[in-house]
Parts: structure tokens; C-alpha cells; sequence
């Protein structure tokens, strides 16, 4: 879902397999503050290990609006 400039921080969820990290512009995340980053889209990466010890991610976009 599109977020407001204005919008308050929120907490990354939703990743799985569970145990991973979010990552923005190089930065780890738990909450994601908005105002930090402006109007635009941004692409948050899921990072992770599963437990075979594979690694991997996905990415999804995020719009922030004015």
C-alpha cells in the first residue's frame, strides 16, 4: 500500500521465512519513518537464511506520497 509523507513510523513486517532483516538505501530497518525519505518510491529488500542455511531476499516497492 502508498504512504503518506506525513504518514507516522511504522514497523516492517510481514517477511518470511522468519528470522530476516529489512534493508532501505543500505540501512536496516525495523521501522520505517517516512519523512526520512521523502516522496518517491523506495524498493525495501527482506534479507534471510533459512534454515538449510540458503540465503536470499525479495523486494518490494514502496510509494511514499506527498
Amino acid at each position: 500500500d502508498d504512504v503518506l509523507v506525513t504518514d507516522p513510523p511504522f514497523i516492517l513486517t510481514g517477511g518470511l521465512p522468519l528470522g530476516g532483516y529489512y534493508q532501505v538505501n543500505g540501512d536496516v530497518l525495523v521501522y520505517l519513518d517516512p519523512s526520512i525519505y521523502g516522496a518517491g518510491t523506495l524498493t525495501v529488500y527482506y534479507i534471510y537464511t533459512n534454515t538449510n542455511t540458503c540465503s536470499g531476499f525479495a523486494t518490494q516497492p514502496l510509494q511514499i506520497n506527498p
